[in-house]
């Protein structure tokens, strides 16, 4: 059971607070402007959030429709 809480807790704690400081130190790259915004508060992190979900999701789904159409050719 402690194994667990260290694997599914507390790894992924430490790594998403290493991303966050490193995405700050870089200047901030578009993940790491999403999250570090985002936990900020920042109404651009919200908005750049936003706009990739909008953007990633129509994306995926057509992606996924031609690989199936080159799939069954």
């Amino acid at each position: 059971m402690k194994q667990n809480v260290w694997r599914t807790y507390v790894l992924p704690f430490i790594g998403g607070i290493l991303l966050l400081y490193g995405a700050r130190m870089a200047g901030g790259c578009t993940s790491g402007h999403m999250m570090s915004g985002m936990m900020q508060g920042s109404v651009s992190g919200y908005a750049f959030a936003a706009s990739v979900f909008v953007v990633a999701i129509p994306t995926a789904l057509i992606v996924t429709r031609l690989r199936q159409r080159k799939e069954s050719l």
